[in-house]
């Protein structure tokens, strides 16, 4: 049986429907999404790669952003040694 997933992608904000997958790891293949780099989210349950998908499933794929110290983060402390 053929299985149709949609999916929301964040950041950017974009909806794709995705074809014959059946688990989220072939979601992510799919999408040319390394496992690493997302979550998963169906239903406000975050999945993993192992999890079965189901025809007509809604999923939200979030990339995990990651950076440095922010505005407004401390500097960091010196001792006045070298």
């Amino acid at each position: 049986m053929p299985v149709l997933v949609t999916a929301r992608l964040r950041p950017p904000d974009r909806t794709v429907e995705v074809p014959d997958v059946r688990r989220v790891t072939d979601l992510l293949a799919q999408l040319d999404v390394l496992p690493g780099q997302v979550l998963v989210i169906r239903d406000g349950e975050l999945l993993t790669g192992d999890d079965e998908l189901r025809d007509g499933d809604r999923v939200e794929v979030r990339f995990a952003i990651s950076g440095g110290a922010g505005r407004g983060a401390a500097a960091p402390r010196t001792t006045g040694r070298r």
